[in-house]
C-alpha cells in the first residue's frame, strides 16, 4: 500500500486499521528476502510459512547438505565456524510416512574453530543424508518467513520472495481500536480574550506638520499582536481623535495636520489577533517643530557645452542647512518647464562641485578643426587656409576635404561656423562610397546637424559651388551615443535642498547650444 492509499476503502475505522497495519509492517518487516529453489516441483506458494537461513543476516549462519550420518555425527558438504563461549544449533527436516514432515532443531557440540562435521547433542531424530542443514548460534540458526511471491526462474528453478513472519504485525493490528472520526481536521478555535501587553515606543521623528512614533510589541506575553493604535489631541483638549490603526508590521504610526509650535498629546496601544486591546501607554506630549526654512541658493555656477554634453561647475552657499544640490534642464528659459536631471547628495556648505550632463566620452574626429596649419586638409581650386580659417574665392566649384574613419549606419553630429560669406553656398558631405549630403549652408553663423554614414564613407567634405565666397572655422564631427544630450539649446537651473526636502530659489544659467 503506497503512501496515502487505503485500497479505496471509505469506512473510517477500516482506513485507520489498514494504515496502522502498514505502519507495523514497515517496522517489523523492513527487509525482503529472495531464494532460488531448484527443480520443477514447487512445494511452497504465496502465504506459506517457511524457515530460512541467510549468511547476510548473521556471519555465523551457514547452510550445507549432510553428506554422511554416523551416530550423532553429521558430515557436512562445507565448513562451519564456532567461537568460544557461544552455543550453536542446527535445523533440518525429517520426513515420516507419506508426505508428513517435521522441522527439527538440535543442539550442536561446541568445537572451536572451522569444522567440516558437527556432533548433535540431546535426543531427537537425525537428518537423512542429502538433507539441508541450517547451522548457527542457538536461536539464530534460521528465521521464520512468509512467502510473498514465487516466480519462474531459468533452468527449471523458482525464485521465492519472502518477508519476516513477524507475528507482532497481526497481534498489534488485532489490538487496534480506531479513534472516533468526524471528518473534520482539528476542532473549533475559541477566540482568545487575553489582552496583549502595552507596546514599546522606540523613538519619535518630528515633521513640519506632525510626527512619527516608532513602535514594537511589548515583551512578557505570549499573545500575538496584530495591530498598533494611536489616539491624539491638542494639549488641553478633552476629546481624543479617532485612533489611527496600522498593522504591526508597519512598525510606526505617522500623525499629521498640526501647525508649528502645537503641543500634541498622544498614547498608543497594541491590539491582539482576536481584536483585544492592551492598556494604553501613559500620555506623552510632543511639540511640533518650527520649520527650518529653505536653504540659501547657489552662490555661483557656470555651464560649458560639449560634444553631446554640458559641463557644470557650481559653488554652494555658506548655509549649514544645505544637504543636497539639484540640477534641472529644460528647453526654455522658464524654470517651471525644466526637468530634474541630477542630484548631488551629501554636499557641504561653501564648497565647489562639478557635474557632466550627458556623455563625456565623445571626441572630435576632425584634425586641426581650427585650421591652424592646414596640413590635415585637402584644398581644391580657390580654397586657401590662413589666419585660422579655410577661405574660398568665387570662380569654380571645388571641395575642402579631410579623411575620417567612419562606421556604416552610425550617426555623426557636426558643427560648422560660416563667416564672411557674401555669395554662393557650401554643402557638408560624407563621401567615399555612396555620398551622404547635408544641407546647403548660405548664412553666416554656427550650423549644427547630423549625418548617418553609408557604406564606404571615409571622408568629410565641404563642397562649395562656383559662386561661394566665404570662410569656414571651428569644424566638429563626432559619433553620437545613446547617452548624448539632444543637439541644440539647453537651459540649466540649480537649487539647494535641506534635510526636510525644502528647496531654494533656482539659480538660472544662460542657455547653451550642445553640439
Amino acid at each position: 500500500m503506497a503512501r496515502g492509499e487505503t485500497r479505496r476503502i471509505t469506512d473510517p475505522d477500516q482506513v485507520w486499521i489498514d494504515a496502522r497495519r502498514r505502519m507495523y509492517e514497515l517496522i517489523y518487516r523492513p527487509d525482503r528476502f529472495t531464494a532460488v529453489q531448484a527443480g520443477s516441483a514447487r512445494r511452497v506458494t504465496r502465504g506459506d510459512r517457511v524457515i530460512g537461513a541467510f549468511d547476510t543476516l548473521e556471519h555465523t549462519l551457514a547452510v550445507h547438505r549432510a553428506l554422511r550420518i554416523e551416530g550423532a555425527l553429521v558430515e557436512l558438504a562445507g565448513t562451519v565456524t564456532m567461537e568460544q563461549g557461544k552455543s550453536y544449533a542446527c535445523r533440518y527436516r525429517v520426513f515420516g510416512e507419506g508426505e508428513s514432515m517435521q522441522s527439527v532443531t538440535r543442539a550442536v557440540q561446541l568445537d572451536v574453530g572451522e569444522q567440516g562435521a558437527i556432533i548433535l547433542t540431546g535426543a531427537g531424530p537425525m537428518p537423512a543424508p542429502g538433507e539441508t542443514i541450517h547451522f548457527g548460534e542457538a536461536g539464530k540458526e534460521s528465521i521464520a518467513l512468509i512467502v510473498t511471491g514465487v516466480e519462474a526462474g531459468e533452468d527449471m528453478t523458482s525464485i521465492i520472495s519472502a518477508v519476516a513472519e513477524a507475528p507482532e504485525v497481526d497481534a498489534l493490528t488485532a489490538a487496534e481500536v480506531p479513534p472516533a472520526w468526524d471528518g473534520r481536521v482539528g476542532g473549533a478555535i475559541a477566540n482568545d480574550t487575553t489582552a496583549p501587553v502595552k507596546p514599546v515606543v522606540n523613538g519619535i521623528q518630528l515633521h513640519p506638520d506632525g510626527f512619527t512614533v516608532l513602535l514594537a510589541p511589548g515583551t512578557g506575553s505570549a499573545v500575538p499582536v496584530a495591530n498598533f493604535a494611536l489616539q491624539h489631541r491638542l494639549d488641553g483638549a478633552v476629546t481624543w481623535s479617532a485612533a489611527v490603526i496600522v498593522p504591526v508590521g508597519a512598525g510606526a504610526i505617522t500623525i499629521g495636520g498640526y501647525d508649528p509650535a502645537d503641543e500634541v498629546e498622544w498614547q498608543v496601544q497594541a491590539i491582539s489577533q482576536g481584536g483585544v486591546g492592551s492598556l494604553y501607554t501613559d500620555v506623552a506630549t510632543t511639540t511640533i517643530p518650527e520649520p527650518i526654512g529653505a536653504p540659501d541658493p547657489i552662490v555661483s555656477a557656470s555651464v560649458v557645452p560639449g560634444l553631446g554634453n554640458a559641463s557644470l561647475v557650481l559653488a554652494t552657499p555658506a548655509d549649514e542647512r544645505v544637504a543636497e544640490v539639484r540640477i534641472y534642464r529644460g528647453n526654455t528659459a522658464t524654470f517651471g518647464t525644466a526637468n530634474l536631471v541630477a542630484t548631488l547628495a551629501g554636499v557641504l556648505p561653501s564648497s565647489s562641485y562639478a557635474h557632466v550632463d550627458g556623455d563625456a566620452t565623445r571626441a572630435n574626429l576632425v584634425l586641426d578643426p581650427g585650421f591652424d596649419d592646414g596640413a590635415d586638409w585637402s584644398t581644391g581650386t580657390g580654397w586657401s587656409i590662413a589666419s585660422g580659417k579655410a577661405t574660398k574665392v568665387p570662380g569654380v566649384a571645388s571641395d575642402l576635404e579631410q579623411a575620417t574613419a567612419l562606421t556604416e549606419d552610425k550617426t555623426y553630429r557636426y558643427r560648422v561656423i560660416l563667416a564672411d560669406r557674401t555669395a554662393g553656398d557650401v554643402t557638408i558631405r560624407l563621401t567615399g562610397g555612396s555620398a551622404v549630403n547635408g544641407p546647403d549652408l548660405a548664412t553666416n553663423g554656427t550650423a549644427l546637424g547630423s549625418l548617418v554614414a553609408d557604406a564606404g564613407n571615409d571622408t568629410l567634405t565641404f563642397a562649395a559651388d562656383s559662386d561661394f565666397d566665404g570662410s569656414l572655422d571651428g569644424i566638429v564631427l563626432f559619433e553620437q551615443s545613446a547617452t548624448s544630450l539632444v543637439q541644440g539649446a539647453h537651459f540649466y537651473f540649480i537649487t539647494t535642498v535641506n534635510a526636510d526636502g525644502l528647496e531654494s530659489a533656482p539659480y538660472a544659467l544662460a542657455g547653451v547650444d550642445v553640439i
